[in-house]
């Protein structure tokens, strides 16, 4: 599952926080079981500075059960490896999250 939020969001394991970008928006990476039980989730799009930004295009998931996510940003993102400056611009982005 992917999506976005605004208010602070609780998929069943654990408060995911607000406070994304400048209009509060973070971005949510779940994993669900076939019966809708939460597996694993992540939420991404913290707002180090006020020009930070992140917009999710769209996603997919690949024969090998990966989840593909394009998405372009300002200003830095961290997906987990690290930060990812973009400045000064917006830059794309094709993340790959793995079961």
């Amino acid at each position: 599952m992917l999506g976005s939020f605004v208010e602070s969001l609780d998929l069943g394991g654990g408060l995911l926080p607000a406070g994304g970008d400048p209009n509060g928006l973070r971005t949510v990476v779940a994993r669900l079981s076939p019966s809708g039980d939460l597996l694993a989730s992540r939420a991404f799009g913290v707002n180090l500075a006020p020009t930070n930004r992140s917009f999710v295009i769209d996603s997919a998931i690949n024969p090998g059960g990966d989840l593909l996510v394009a998405l372009s940003y300002q200003g830095v993102l961290d997906l987990g490896g690290g930060p990812l400056p973009a400045t000064p611009g917006l830059w794309g982005l094709l993340a790959r999250f793995t079961p």
